[in-house]
Protein backbone atom coordinates (compact mmCIF):
# COMPACT_ATOMS: atom_id res chain seq x y z
CA UNK A 1 0.00 0.00 0.00
CA UNK A 2 1.38 3.39 -1.00
CA UNK A 3 0.92 6.40 1.27
CA UNK A 4 2.08 9.74 -0.06
CA UNK A 5 1.62 12.99 1.85
CA UNK A 6 2.78 16.24 0.27
CA UNK A 7 5.87 14.84 -1.55
CA UNK A 8 8.37 17.52 -2.31
CA UNK A 9 10.19 16.21 -5.35
CA UNK A 10 9.13 15.63 -8.93
CA UNK A 11 11.01 12.32 -8.83
CA UNK A 12 8.64 11.02 -6.17
CA UNK A 13 5.70 12.21 -8.27
CA UNK A 14 7.11 10.26 -11.22
CA UNK A 15 7.39 7.17 -9.03
CA UNK A 16 3.77 7.60 -8.02
CA UNK A 17 2.77 7.93 -11.66
CA UNK A 18 4.58 4.73 -12.64
CA UNK A 19 3.02 2.78 -9.78
CA UNK A 20 -0.39 4.11 -10.77
CA UNK A 21 0.10 2.90 -14.32
CA UNK A 22 1.08 -0.58 -13.08
CA UNK A 23 -1.97 -0.77 -10.86
CA UNK A 24 -4.14 0.55 -13.64
CA UNK A 25 -2.97 -2.17 -16.01
CA UNK A 26 -3.72 -4.81 -13.40
CA UNK A 27 -7.13 -3.34 -12.73
CA UNK A 28 -8.27 -4.06 -16.24
CA UNK A 29 -8.16 -7.79 -15.71
CA UNK A 30 -11.70 -9.08 -15.38
CA UNK A 31 -12.97 -11.25 -12.62
CA UNK A 32 -15.64 -13.93 -12.86
CA UNK A 33 -18.66 -13.57 -10.62
CA UNK A 34 -22.39 -13.92 -10.78
CA UNK A 35 -22.95 -10.54 -12.38
CA UNK A 36 -26.21 -8.82 -11.61
CA UNK A 37 -28.69 -8.64 -14.46
CA UNK A 38 -30.41 -5.35 -15.19
CA UNK A 39 -33.40 -4.49 -17.34
CA UNK A 40 -33.26 -1.99 -20.17
CA UNK A 41 -33.05 1.62 -18.99
CA UNK A 42 -36.29 3.58 -18.70
CA UNK A 43 -36.10 7.32 -19.33
CA UNK A 44 -38.51 9.52 -17.36
CA UNK A 45 -38.49 12.80 -19.23
CA UNK A 46 -38.58 15.95 -17.17
CA UNK A 47 -40.13 18.22 -19.79
CA UNK A 48 -40.00 21.96 -19.36
CA UNK A 49 -42.67 23.18 -21.75
CA UNK A 50 -44.10 20.05 -23.30
CA UNK A 51 -41.33 20.22 -25.88
CA UNK A 52 -39.14 17.21 -25.03
CA UNK A 53 -36.19 18.69 -26.89
CA UNK A 54 -35.99 21.70 -24.59
CA UNK A 55 -34.16 21.55 -21.27
CA UNK A 56 -35.09 18.99 -18.65
CA UNK A 57 -31.62 18.47 -17.23
CA UNK A 58 -31.41 17.19 -13.65
CA UNK A 59 -28.63 18.40 -11.35
CA UNK A 60 -29.24 15.97 -8.46
CA UNK A 61 -31.67 13.31 -7.21
CA UNK A 62 -32.89 11.96 -3.87
CA UNK A 63 -35.01 8.92 -3.06
CA UNK A 64 -37.53 8.40 -0.25
CA UNK A 65 -41.11 7.24 0.27
CA UNK A 66 -42.82 10.60 -0.15
CA UNK A 67 -46.46 9.46 -0.11
CA UNK A 68 -46.23 6.77 2.57
CA UNK A 69 -47.19 3.78 0.41
CA UNK A 70 -44.08 1.75 1.23
CA UNK A 71 -42.30 2.32 -2.10
CA UNK A 72 -39.38 4.63 -2.81
CA UNK A 73 -40.10 7.69 -4.93
CA UNK A 74 -37.64 10.02 -6.69
CA UNK A 75 -37.09 13.77 -6.42
CA UNK A 76 -34.92 15.55 -8.98
CA UNK A 77 -33.79 19.16 -9.17
CA UNK A 78 -34.66 21.02 -12.38
CA UNK A 79 -31.96 23.65 -12.23
CA UNK A 80 -31.84 25.95 -15.26
CA UNK A 81 -33.88 28.35 -17.33
CA UNK A 82 -34.59 27.15 -20.87
CA UNK A 83 -36.80 28.55 -23.60
CA UNK A 84 -38.66 26.79 -26.35
CA UNK A 85 -38.65 27.87 -30.00
CA UNK A 86 -41.31 30.48 -29.24
CA UNK A 87 -39.32 32.04 -26.41
CA UNK A 88 -41.52 30.59 -23.67
CA UNK A 89 -39.49 30.02 -20.47
CA UNK A 90 -39.35 26.81 -18.49
CA UNK A 91 -42.29 26.76 -16.05
CA UNK A 92 -40.93 23.89 -13.94
CA UNK A 93 -37.78 25.20 -12.28
CA UNK A 94 -37.55 23.63 -8.86
CA UNK A 95 -38.10 19.97 -8.01
CA UNK A 96 -39.71 17.22 -10.07
CA UNK A 97 -41.37 14.41 -8.06
CA UNK A 98 -41.79 10.94 -9.56
CA UNK A 99 -44.16 8.72 -7.56
CA UNK A 100 -43.50 4.98 -7.66
CA UNK A 101 -46.36 2.86 -9.00
CA UNK A 102 -45.21 0.00 -6.78
CA UNK A 103 -43.24 -1.99 -9.31
CA UNK A 104 -40.34 0.35 -9.89
CA UNK A 105 -42.08 2.32 -12.63
CA UNK A 106 -43.11 5.91 -12.11
CA UNK A 107 -46.06 8.17 -12.80
CA UNK A 108 -45.79 11.36 -14.83
CA UNK A 109 -43.79 13.79 -12.69
CA UNK A 110 -45.36 16.68 -10.88
CA UNK A 111 -43.42 19.81 -10.08
CA UNK A 112 -42.70 21.98 -7.07
CA UNK A 113 -41.91 25.22 -8.85
CA UNK A 114 -40.10 27.80 -6.77
CA UNK A 115 -36.51 28.44 -7.84
CA UNK A 116 -33.92 28.00 -10.57
CA UNK A 117 -30.27 26.99 -10.38
CA UNK A 118 -30.72 24.28 -7.76
CA UNK A 119 -27.52 22.32 -7.31
CA UNK A 120 -28.27 19.63 -4.72
CA UNK A 121 -31.15 17.89 -2.94
CA UNK A 122 -31.46 15.63 0.11
CA UNK A 123 -34.44 13.85 1.68
CA UNK A 124 -35.09 13.20 5.36
CA UNK A 125 -37.71 13.53 8.07
CA UNK A 126 -36.67 16.99 9.24
CA UNK A 127 -39.76 17.78 11.37
CA UNK A 128 -40.02 14.30 12.91
CA UNK A 129 -43.60 13.67 11.81
CA UNK A 130 -42.91 10.35 10.11
CA UNK A 131 -42.72 11.44 6.46
CA UNK A 132 -39.85 12.39 4.18
CA UNK A 133 -39.12 16.08 3.63
CA UNK A 134 -36.68 17.76 1.24
CA UNK A 135 -33.91 20.36 1.34
CA UNK A 136 -32.34 21.97 -1.72
CA UNK A 137 -29.31 24.18 -2.34
CA UNK A 138 -29.37 27.18 -4.68
CA UNK A 139 -26.12 28.86 -5.71
CA UNK A 140 -27.76 31.90 -7.29
CA UNK A 141 -30.03 33.06 -4.48
CA UNK A 142 -27.48 31.73 -1.96
CA UNK A 143 -29.89 29.80 0.22
CA UNK A 144 -31.08 26.39 1.32
CA UNK A 145 -34.81 25.77 0.96
CA UNK A 146 -36.64 23.48 3.39
CA UNK A 147 -39.67 21.72 1.87
CA UNK A 148 -41.88 19.97 4.41
CA UNK A 149 -44.09 17.07 3.36
CA UNK A 150 -47.82 17.09 4.11
CA UNK A 151 -47.73 13.30 4.49
CA UNK A 152 -49.17 12.59 1.06
CA UNK A 153 -46.25 13.68 -1.06
CA UNK A 154 -47.21 17.34 -1.26
CA UNK A 155 -44.48 19.83 -0.36
CA UNK A 156 -44.43 23.42 0.84
CA UNK A 157 -41.34 25.61 1.03
CA UNK A 158 -41.45 26.53 4.72
CA UNK A 159 -38.13 28.34 5.18
CA UNK A 160 -35.04 29.66 3.43
CA UNK A 161 -31.64 29.47 5.11
CA UNK A 162 -29.20 32.16 4.03
CA UNK A 163 -25.81 30.79 3.01
CA UNK A 164 -22.81 31.66 0.93
CA UNK A 165 -22.74 29.97 -2.50
CA UNK A 166 -23.95 26.41 -1.72
CA UNK A 167 -23.31 23.42 -3.97
CA UNK A 168 -23.51 20.03 -2.22
CA UNK A 169 -25.79 18.94 0.64
CA UNK A 170 -25.83 16.03 3.09
CA UNK A 171 -28.15 15.39 6.01
CA UNK A 172 -27.10 13.60 9.21
CA UNK A 173 -27.43 14.08 12.95
CA UNK A 174 -24.24 16.07 13.50
CA UNK A 175 -24.88 17.14 17.12
CA UNK A 176 -26.23 13.76 18.30
CA UNK A 177 -29.57 15.11 19.53
CA UNK A 178 -31.79 12.72 17.59
CA UNK A 179 -32.80 14.87 14.61
CA UNK A 180 -31.41 15.40 11.14
CA UNK A 181 -29.14 18.39 10.53
CA UNK A 182 -27.74 19.77 7.28
CA UNK A 183 -24.23 20.35 5.95
CA UNK A 184 -23.61 22.38 2.80
CA UNK A 185 -20.41 22.99 0.87
CA UNK A 186 -20.16 26.75 0.34
CA UNK A 187 -17.92 29.45 -1.05
CA UNK A 188 -18.05 33.22 -1.10
CA UNK A 189 -17.60 33.30 -4.85
CA UNK A 190 -14.75 35.83 -4.98
CA UNK A 191 -11.13 34.98 -5.60
CA UNK A 192 -9.82 37.23 -2.84
CA UNK A 193 -12.05 35.64 -0.22
CA UNK A 194 -11.23 32.19 -1.54
CA UNK A 195 -7.56 32.91 -0.95
CA UNK A 196 -8.41 33.96 2.61
CA UNK A 197 -10.13 30.64 3.29
CA UNK A 198 -13.66 32.01 3.34
CA UNK A 199 -15.19 28.75 2.14
CA UNK A 200 -15.78 25.25 3.40
CA UNK A 201 -18.81 23.55 4.98
CA UNK A 202 -21.65 25.29 6.78
CA UNK A 203 -23.42 23.22 9.46
CA UNK A 204 -27.11 23.94 10.12
CA UNK A 205 -28.54 22.37 13.29
CA UNK A 206 -32.18 21.28 13.54
CA UNK A 207 -34.41 22.14 16.52
CA UNK A 208 -36.24 18.79 16.09
CA UNK A 209 -39.15 20.39 14.21
CA UNK A 210 -37.55 21.34 10.88
CA UNK A 211 -36.27 24.76 11.89
CA UNK A 212 -32.54 25.12 11.18
CA UNK A 213 -29.94 27.50 12.57
CA UNK A 214 -26.45 28.09 11.22
CA UNK A 215 -24.02 26.60 13.74
CA UNK A 216 -20.61 27.03 12.19
CA UNK A 217 -18.51 27.34 9.05
CA UNK A 218 -15.86 24.63 8.89
CA UNK A 219 -13.25 26.51 6.87
CA UNK A 220 -11.05 24.98 4.18
CA UNK A 221 -8.18 26.51 2.23
CA UNK A 222 -10.01 26.01 -1.08
CA UNK A 223 -13.55 25.34 -2.25
CA UNK A 224 -14.94 21.80 -2.15
CA UNK A 225 -16.09 19.68 -5.07
CA UNK A 226 -17.85 16.96 -3.09
CA UNK A 227 -17.98 15.46 0.40
CA UNK A 228 -19.16 12.39 2.25
CA UNK A 229 -20.35 11.82 5.82
CA UNK A 230 -19.73 8.84 8.13
CA UNK A 231 -18.21 7.96 11.50
CA UNK A 232 -14.62 7.89 10.32
CA UNK A 233 -12.87 7.92 13.72
CA UNK A 234 -15.08 5.33 15.44
CA UNK A 235 -16.45 7.59 18.20
CA UNK A 236 -20.13 7.23 17.12
CA UNK A 237 -20.62 10.73 15.75
CA UNK A 238 -20.75 11.83 12.12
CA UNK A 239 -17.58 13.19 10.50
CA UNK A 240 -16.90 14.55 7.00
CA UNK A 241 -14.29 13.97 4.29
CA UNK A 242 -14.21 16.47 1.42
CA UNK A 243 -12.36 16.71 -1.88
CA UNK A 244 -10.80 20.12 -2.51
CA UNK A 245 -11.05 22.12 -5.72
CA UNK A 246 -8.31 24.22 -7.40
CA UNK A 247 -5.52 22.38 -5.56
CA UNK A 248 -3.74 19.23 -6.68
CA UNK A 249 -5.19 15.98 -5.27
CA UNK A 250 -6.00 17.42 -1.85
CA UNK A 251 -8.74 16.32 0.53
CA UNK A 252 -9.90 17.57 3.93
CA UNK A 253 -10.82 15.40 6.92
CA UNK A 254 -13.30 17.05 9.32
CA UNK A 255 -13.62 15.11 12.59
CA UNK A 256 -16.68 15.85 14.73
CA UNK A 257 -16.09 16.44 18.44
CA UNK A 258 -19.61 15.20 19.12
CA UNK A 259 -21.48 18.50 19.23
CA UNK A 260 -21.27 19.57 15.61
CA UNK A 261 -17.85 21.22 16.06
CA UNK A 262 -15.19 19.90 13.68
CA UNK A 263 -11.39 19.63 13.76
CA UNK A 264 -9.93 19.73 10.25
CA UNK A 265 -6.79 18.53 8.51
CA UNK A 266 -5.88 18.81 4.83
CA UNK A 267 -3.85 16.15 3.06
CA UNK A 268 -2.17 16.47 -0.35
CA UNK A 269 -1.46 13.25 -2.23
CA UNK A 270 0.72 14.80 -4.92
CA UNK A 271 3.01 17.78 -5.38
CA UNK A 272 2.00 20.82 -7.41
CA UNK A 273 4.14 19.74 -10.38
CA UNK A 274 2.54 16.31 -10.61
CA UNK A 275 1.32 14.82 -13.85
CA UNK A 276 -1.82 16.58 -15.18
CA UNK A 277 -2.55 18.27 -11.79
CA UNK A 278 -5.62 16.17 -10.91
CA UNK A 279 -8.31 17.42 -8.54
CA UNK A 280 -10.89 15.54 -6.52
CA UNK A 281 -14.25 15.11 -8.23
CA UNK A 282 -16.84 12.78 -6.62
CA UNK A 283 -16.31 11.20 -3.20
CA UNK A 284 -18.21 8.47 -1.30
CA UNK A 285 -17.53 6.24 1.71
CA UNK A 286 -17.84 2.61 2.81
CA UNK A 287 -15.90 -0.14 4.56
CA UNK A 288 -14.01 -1.45 1.56
CA UNK A 289 -11.54 -3.69 3.44
CA UNK A 290 -14.06 -5.19 5.89
CA UNK A 291 -12.08 -4.13 8.97
CA UNK A 292 -14.96 -2.31 10.69
CA UNK A 293 -14.05 1.28 9.87
CA UNK A 294 -15.20 3.50 7.04
CA UNK A 295 -12.94 4.16 4.07
CA UNK A 296 -13.26 6.56 1.12
CA UNK A 297 -13.58 6.07 -2.64
CA UNK A 298 -13.09 9.06 -4.93
CA UNK A 299 -12.77 10.08 -8.55
CA UNK A 300 -10.17 12.51 -9.88
CA UNK A 301 -10.57 15.01 -12.71
CA UNK A 302 -7.75 16.32 -14.87
CA UNK A 303 -5.43 13.33 -14.83
CA UNK A 304 -4.60 10.99 -17.69
CA UNK A 305 -3.20 8.41 -15.27
CA UNK A 306 -5.65 8.19 -12.37
CA UNK A 307 -9.43 8.58 -12.44
CA UNK A 308 -10.39 6.58 -9.33
CA UNK A 309 -8.68 5.98 -5.99
CA UNK A 310 -9.32 4.60 -2.52
CA UNK A 311 -8.31 6.07 0.84
CA UNK A 312 -7.93 3.42 3.53
CA UNK A 313 -8.85 4.37 7.10
CA UNK A 314 -6.70 3.24 10.02
CA UNK A 315 -9.74 3.46 12.32
CA UNK A 316 -8.95 6.91 13.69
CA UNK A 317 -9.95 9.01 10.67
CA UNK A 318 -6.42 9.01 9.26
CA UNK A 319 -6.19 7.73 5.69
CA UNK A 320 -3.54 6.10 3.55
CA UNK A 321 -3.67 6.04 -0.22
CA UNK A 322 -4.85 2.58 -1.21
CA UNK A 323 -5.48 1.66 -4.83
CA UNK A 324 -5.42 3.89 -7.91
CA UNK A 325 -7.31 2.99 -11.09
CA UNK A 326 -7.98 4.51 -14.49
CA UNK A 327 -11.31 4.24 -16.31
CA UNK A 328 -11.17 7.42 -18.34
CA UNK A 329 -14.11 9.33 -16.90
CA UNK A 330 -14.53 10.71 -13.41
CA UNK A 331 -18.03 11.22 -12.07
CA UNK A 332 -20.42 9.93 -9.41
CA UNK A 333 -19.93 6.52 -7.78
CA UNK A 334 -22.14 4.14 -5.83
CA UNK A 335 -21.36 1.12 -3.68
CA UNK A 336 -23.22 -2.10 -3.04
CA UNK A 337 -22.48 -5.81 -2.84
CA UNK A 338 -22.63 -6.80 -6.51
CA UNK A 339 -21.59 -10.42 -6.10
CA UNK A 340 -23.26 -11.16 -2.73
CA UNK A 341 -20.00 -12.11 -1.05
CA UNK A 342 -20.38 -9.74 1.92
CA UNK A 343 -18.06 -6.92 0.86
CA UNK A 344 -18.55 -3.59 -0.89
CA UNK A 345 -18.19 -3.34 -4.66
CA UNK A 346 -18.34 -0.22 -6.84
CA UNK A 347 -20.36 0.90 -9.84
CA UNK A 348 -19.04 3.90 -11.79
CA UNK A 349 -20.98 6.58 -13.65
CA UNK A 350 -20.42 4.75 -16.95
CA UNK A 351 -21.70 1.48 -15.41
CA UNK A 352 -18.38 -0.26 -14.97
CA UNK A 353 -18.55 -2.76 -12.10
CA UNK A 354 -15.54 -3.07 -9.83
CA UNK A 355 -15.55 -6.12 -7.59
CA UNK A 356 -13.79 -6.27 -4.26
CA UNK A 357 -11.48 -9.10 -3.22
CA UNK A 358 -12.61 -8.54 0.38
CA UNK A 359 -9.52 -6.56 1.33
CA UNK A 360 -10.22 -3.36 -0.57
CA UNK A 361 -8.61 -4.26 -3.89
CA UNK A 362 -10.90 -3.84 -6.91
CA UNK A 363 -10.85 -5.41 -10.35
CA UNK A 364 -13.12 -4.75 -13.28
CA UNK A 365 -15.97 -7.20 -13.69
CA UNK A 366 -17.93 -8.05 -16.78
CA UNK A 367 -20.28 -5.17 -17.58
CA UNK A 368 -23.89 -6.31 -17.58
CA UNK A 369 -25.74 -3.00 -17.67
CA UNK A 370 -26.65 -1.26 -20.88
CA UNK A 371 -27.03 2.44 -20.25
CA UNK A 372 -27.43 5.35 -22.63
CA UNK A 373 -24.33 7.31 -23.53
CA UNK A 374 -24.90 10.08 -21.01
CA UNK A 375 -22.75 13.19 -20.84
CA UNK A 376 -22.12 14.93 -17.53
CA UNK A 377 -23.72 12.42 -15.18
CA UNK A 378 -24.73 14.40 -12.08
CA UNK A 379 -26.02 11.68 -9.78
CA UNK A 380 -25.78 7.90 -9.56
CA UNK A 381 -27.78 6.22 -6.82
CA UNK A 382 -28.79 2.72 -5.79
CA UNK A 383 -32.16 1.99 -4.21
CA UNK A 384 -34.63 -0.90 -4.08
CA UNK A 385 -37.41 0.62 -6.15
CA UNK A 386 -39.64 -2.45 -6.49
CA UNK A 387 -39.14 -4.02 -3.04
CA UNK A 388 -37.48 -7.18 -4.34
CA UNK A 389 -34.44 -6.83 -2.04
CA UNK A 390 -32.20 -5.89 -4.97
CA UNK A 391 -30.68 -2.47 -5.56
CA UNK A 392 -31.71 -0.69 -8.74
CA UNK A 393 -29.79 2.08 -10.53
CA UNK A 394 -30.98 5.67 -10.82
CA UNK A 395 -29.01 8.09 -13.00
CA UNK A 396 -29.43 11.79 -13.76
CA UNK A 397 -27.56 13.94 -16.23
CA UNK A 398 -27.14 17.56 -17.24
CA UNK A 399 -26.61 16.44 -20.82
CA UNK A 400 -29.76 14.40 -21.46
CA UNK A 401 -33.42 14.78 -20.61
CA UNK A 402 -34.79 13.48 -17.37
CA UNK A 403 -34.01 10.61 -15.04
CA UNK A 404 -32.96 7.11 -16.02
CA UNK A 405 -34.07 4.06 -14.01
CA UNK A 406 -32.46 0.65 -14.52
CA UNK A 407 -34.13 -2.14 -12.54
CA UNK A 408 -31.99 -4.94 -11.15
CA UNK A 409 -33.75 -8.10 -12.31
CA UNK A 410 -34.70 -10.43 -9.47
CA UNK A 411 -35.75 -14.06 -9.51
CA UNK A 412 -39.46 -14.50 -8.85
CA UNK A 413 -38.85 -16.71 -5.85
CA UNK A 414 -35.42 -16.05 -4.34
CA UNK A 415 -34.18 -18.79 -2.05
CA UNK A 416 -33.78 -18.07 1.68
CA UNK A 417 -30.00 -17.99 1.33
CA UNK A 418 -30.35 -15.46 -1.52
CA UNK A 419 -32.66 -13.35 0.66
CA UNK A 420 -30.19 -13.48 3.55
CA UNK A 421 -27.37 -12.39 1.22
CA UNK A 422 -29.52 -9.54 -0.13
CA UNK A 423 -30.31 -8.37 3.43
CA UNK A 424 -26.60 -8.40 4.28
CA UNK A 425 -25.93 -6.37 1.12
CA UNK A 426 -28.64 -3.88 2.10
CA UNK A 427 -27.04 -3.32 5.51
CA UNK A 428 -23.60 -2.86 3.97
CA UNK A 429 -24.97 -0.29 1.53
CA UNK A 430 -26.83 1.81 4.11
CA UNK A 431 -25.61 5.09 5.55
CA UNK A 432 -25.62 4.02 9.22
CA UNK A 433 -22.99 4.31 11.90
CA UNK A 434 -20.44 1.57 11.94
CA UNK A 435 -21.32 0.20 15.37
CA UNK A 436 -24.88 -0.43 14.17
CA UNK A 437 -23.71 -1.96 10.90
CA UNK A 438 -21.29 -4.30 12.64
CA UNK A 439 -23.97 -5.41 15.11
CA UNK A 440 -26.49 -6.09 12.35
CA UNK A 441 -23.98 -7.95 10.20
CA UNK A 442 -22.86 -10.17 13.08
CA UNK A 443 -26.48 -11.20 13.55
CA UNK A 444 -27.19 -11.72 9.85
CA UNK A 445 -24.04 -13.77 9.24
CA UNK A 446 -25.37 -16.16 11.92
CA UNK A 447 -28.69 -16.27 10.07
CA UNK A 448 -26.87 -17.11 6.85
CA UNK A 449 -24.89 -19.87 8.57
CA UNK A 450 -28.00 -21.43 10.12
CA UNK A 451 -29.81 -21.41 6.76
CA UNK A 452 -26.85 -22.99 4.99
CA UNK A 453 -26.74 -25.78 7.59
CA UNK A 454 -30.51 -26.35 7.45
CA UNK A 455 -31.22 -25.04 10.98
CA UNK A 456 -34.48 -23.20 10.38
CA UNK A 457 -35.54 -22.47 13.97
CA UNK A 458 -32.26 -20.84 15.06
CA UNK A 459 -32.30 -18.78 11.84
CA UNK A 460 -35.82 -17.52 12.62
CA UNK A 461 -34.82 -16.72 16.21
CA UNK A 462 -31.85 -14.70 14.99
CA UNK A 463 -34.05 -12.85 12.49
CA UNK A 464 -36.54 -11.96 15.25
CA UNK A 465 -33.64 -10.69 17.35
CA UNK A 466 -32.48 -8.63 14.36
CA UNK A 467 -35.96 -7.11 13.93
CA UNK A 468 -36.13 -6.25 17.64
CA UNK A 469 -32.72 -4.57 17.49
CA UNK A 470 -33.67 -2.55 14.41
CA UNK A 471 -36.91 -1.38 16.04
CA UNK A 472 -35.05 -0.49 19.23
CA UNK A 473 -32.47 1.55 17.31
CA UNK A 474 -35.27 3.32 15.44
CA UNK A 475 -36.97 4.22 18.73
CA UNK A 476 -33.69 5.83 19.83
CA UNK A 477 -33.48 7.86 16.56
CA UNK A 478 -30.46 5.93 15.31
CA UNK A 479 -32.25 4.92 12.11
CA UNK A 480 -34.67 6.70 9.81
CA UNK A 481 -38.17 5.29 9.36
CA UNK A 482 -37.35 4.43 5.77
CA UNK A 483 -34.32 2.34 6.75
CA UNK A 484 -36.18 0.67 9.63
CA UNK A 485 -39.16 -0.26 7.44
CA UNK A 486 -36.94 -1.64 4.68
CA UNK A 487 -34.86 -3.84 7.00
CA UNK A 488 -37.84 -5.11 8.98
CA UNK A 489 -39.82 -5.92 5.82
CA UNK A 490 -36.94 -7.89 4.30
CA UNK A 491 -36.29 -9.82 7.53
CA UNK A 492 -40.00 -10.57 8.02
CA UNK A 493 -40.34 -11.86 4.45
CA UNK A 494 -37.41 -14.21 5.07
CA UNK A 495 -39.05 -15.44 8.29
CA UNK A 496 -42.31 -16.05 6.42
CA UNK A 497 -40.53 -18.01 3.67
CA UNK A 498 -38.60 -20.09 6.24
CA UNK A 499 -41.81 -20.79 8.14
CA UNK A 500 -43.71 -21.84 5.05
Amino acid sequence: MLHLQSPASSALSLLYFLIAVIIFMGAYSTTAFAAPVFDDPINYIISNTGNEVVGGQISDIATADFNGDGFLDIAGTVPLTYYDDNGIPNPHEGVAILINDGDGTFAVPYYITYEENLTSIVAGDFDNDGDADLATANNTSDDLAILLNDGNGGFIVTSRLETMLPEKLVSFDFDDDGDLDLAATVSNGTQSDTQQGNQGVQIFLNDNSGNFTLSTLVRTSSTITDFTAADFDGDSDVDLVAGNRNVVATYTVMLNEGNGVFITSEISLLSEDSENSPQFDAIISGDIDSDGDIDVIATLDGSQAISHLTLVNDGTGSFALGQTLYFGNPGPLAVFDLDNDGDIDIVTSNAIFLTNNGQGFFTQAEESVTIPSLSYVTSLQLADLNNDNKNDLIISSMGQLGIWVILHTATENPTPIEQAGALIADVIGLDILNNLENSYLANLFKVEGFIESGQTTPAINQLNAFINKVNQDYSHSKLTKQVRDSLVAAAQKLIDDLTN
